[in-house]
């Protein structure tokens, strides 16, 4: 990769982080802001909800507290009197009420009046059963009141549908007792009440309700949150909207149902569009940035650089120390052209002195008496001398570039050394100089011993570069060294055969006395008797052994006779059988 390319891609790097630190930076920082934002303007919408349904409630409270001390309602509950009915109890009086029913309860918790109506087709519908059946118990807290101030109302969720209740001791029209029952006004808190609120609050409403396992994930969330910390619970929808979530209670304190309103993050939206567009500001003061800087670079530093290295390149194709470098200016690129056309200058010199002393060493390598060789890290032969060459039958042109383990040398030699572990403990060692024997091989397959002398060379950087090795053959000393450790092996072997035969023949001696005294306490025809003289046998041909072993350690010949092939066989397999059988009776 060309320097005008690294250059170009270290500015592109360094101006791609600064924006990406500055975008990643102002998008944390600005959307936090913006994100808290929308949480306090949500909760706040959230909140005015909750007030519009307390509102609710308290303006259903107060209509019931309105009928429920009335002296006709306080009449009424006593004596049934038909022209209450008609006079108040009427479609129109529910519909201008905005009530989907309306029930009289004696303090015997008995219904005296009650109807239902529906303010959308404006019909009259019956009293749903679950909530007689299940809520006007005697002691139920739409019913029992226990003092004229006394009032109940809120939510209470039926199996089929939700209300909005309110129920209130009947009393005089001065708010006097005593208590003759309560007076309960309800309205169903239907989808067409649900809109009516949401357009109250100019904000998209959902009601849903606690225990309803089919809810949607969003809602599961805020259920899971509110029953444990209550409040108001606050969550993204997605890039474009956010909602707030409350809990809503029934008349006995249980959770009901769960609200959520919808808000468009208008905010948000509008921080993420300045984001981009400050992102594009960056990114096109940085292209500006980028070219500038490039033209400057190019003419100052990058073209001279090209033209010092446009010289180099020419000196090191044609090889001409002579070539000089010409750069104009006085900044740090023109003393760098100085300070190479200087170690030209060196160089040249340096070049004259070494062929000088390379040629008077190489003089003294060639015409030396010993085997003289360098290879390379990797075990390459780089130079082999011309004894060496007659001394292995390997010309230069054939044996320089070879491994030597492929050559000369074996993996391993027959005294088990390693030639390669060698030059592999010089490179771990850095010592100096190290001296080895090794077995060799040359090019007829002749095995041959030679004493290394090797001395690791180095490059400048302080590396092994390659070794150098002087060698002289032992091949002769090492089959002398060889012949007089046979000789001396053999001389031990008889001292120890000689030690051991004298050993044995005592024991022979003992065994052979015994055997025959105890024949002569037996008869020829016993069993024990012939046995014995079997053992008695054996134990003579065991002299025998041992009379050779003797003669061995003494350096006599052996003892050689003529003996019938059909004896020794016999003797043999007598021996042998003799053997298994007492082995088998053990």
């Amino acid at each position: 990769m060309t320097l005008r390319k690294k250059v170009l891609i270290t500015i592109g790097i360094t101006f791609f982080g600064l924006i990406s630190i500055l975008y990643f930076t102002s998008r944390n920082v600005l959307l936090e802001s913006l994100n808290h934002i929308e949480e306090e303007n949500i909760s706040q919408d959230v909140k005015r909800t909750l007030d519009i349904f307390s509102n609710e409630l308290v303006k259903l409270d107060e209509l019931t507290s309105d009928w429920a001390s009335w002296d006709d309602t306080y009449e009424f509950i006593v004596d049934n009197n038909k022209k209450y009915i008609e006079a108040n109890l009427v479609d129109d009086t529910l519909t201008a009420l905005k009530l989907n029913f309306i029930i009289f309860v004696n303090l015997s918790g008995q219904i005296v009046f009650c109807k239902g109506f529906d303010l959308h087709n404006e019909e009259e519908i019956p009293i749903p059963e679950d909530l007689v059946k299940e809520h006007l118990f005697r002691n139920s807290p739409l019913i029992r009141h226990e003092s004229t101030e006394s009032s109940t109302n809120g939510l209470l969720l039926l199996p089929e549908s939700i209300l909005l209740i309110a129920s209130r001791p009947i009393l005089t029209s001065k708010d006097e007792g005593p208590i003759r029952g309560a007076l309960i006004f309800g309205r169903y808190l239907d989808d067409a009440e649900i809109n009516r609120l949401a357009k109250i609050i100019h904000l998209p409403l959902t009601v849903s309700r606690f225990n309803d396992s089919q809810i949607s994930s969003d809602f599961q969330t805020a259920r899971s949150y509110l029953s444990k910390n209550g409040s108001i619970f606050i969550r993204p929808l997605s890039e474009k909207s956010i909602a707030g979530y409350a809990l809503l209670r029934d008349i006995y304190g249980n959770p009901a149902l769960l609200l959520r309103v919808e808000k468009p993050r208008v905010v948000y939206q509008q921080g993420k569009t300045t984001i981009y567009y400050f992102v594009l500001f960056l990114i096109g003061a940085c292209l500006a940035s980028c070219i500038v800087a490039m033209l400057s670079i190019e003419k100052q530093v990058l073209s001279r650089l090209a033209n010092i290295g446009k010289t180099v390149s020419t000196i090191a194709t044609t090889g001409s120390l002579s070539e000089r470098i010409s750069v104009g200016g006085k900044d740090e690129l023109s003393r760098l052209g100085k300070n190479i056309n200087e170690m030209f200058e060196k160089l040249d010199q340096t070049q004259k002195e070494l062929r000088a002393t390379e040629k008077k060493y190489r003089e003294l390598v060639e015409n030396a008496n010993s085997i003289i060789l360098r290879i390379d890290i990797n075990g390459r032969i780089t130079f082999f001398n011309e004894f060496a060459q007659t001394f292995f039958g390997y010309s230069a042109d054939e044996i320089l570039g070879s491994n030597v383990a492929d050559t000369i040398i074996q993996e391993k030699d027959s005294s088990g050394a390693n030639f390669m572990t060698v030059i592999e403990d010089m490179k771990r060692h850095r010592e100096p100089y190290t001296n080895f024997e090794s077995e060799n091989i040359r090019r007829n397959g002749e095995h041959v011993w030679i004493a290394w002398t090797s001395k690791a060379i180095y490059d400048k950087n302080g590396g092994m570069a390659e070794i150098l090795f002087v060698g002289n053959d032992i091949t002769g000393q090492k089959r002398m060294e060889a012949e007089l450790l046979k000789a001396q092996k053999l001389e031990s072997i008889g001292i120890l055969a000689g030690g051991i035969a004298h050993d044995f023949n005592n024991i022979l001696t003992a065994m052979l006395g015994n055997i025959t005294l105890a024949k002569m306490d037996l008869k020829p025809e016993d069993k024990v008797f012939q046995r014995l003289a079997e053992a008695e046998k054996a134990s003579l041909r065991a002299k025998d052994l041992t009379q050779q072993l003797l003669t061995f350690s003494k350096g006599g010949a052996p003892i050689k006779k003529t003996v019938l092939i059909q004896e020794l066989i016999k003797d043999s397999v007598n021996f042998t059988l003799t053997g298994i059988i007492t082995g088998t009776k053990k």
